[in-house]
């Protein structure tokens, strides 16, 4: 199977949430991190982090 790596861009965001909220969730609810947690991010944030120079997410796509 074959797959790719591809930057996120800000169409990503979306999908980059969900996919922080669905890893990180019981670690919130455990710990109550609520300050630090990527779970806790909004999508606005991560909009924000994409459109950083400094920073860049990446997709896997099949």
């Amino acid at each position: 199977m074959e797959v790719s790596l591809c930057k996120a861009d800000l169409k990503d965001a979306a999908t980059i949430h969900v996919m922080k909220v669905k890893a990180f969730m019981p670690l919130l609810e455990k710990y109550q991190d609520f300050e630090t947690s990527p779970a806790n991010e909004t999508v606005e944030r991560i909009v924000t982090q994409i459109n950083q120079s400094c920073t860049d997410y990446f997709i896997i796509l099949p």
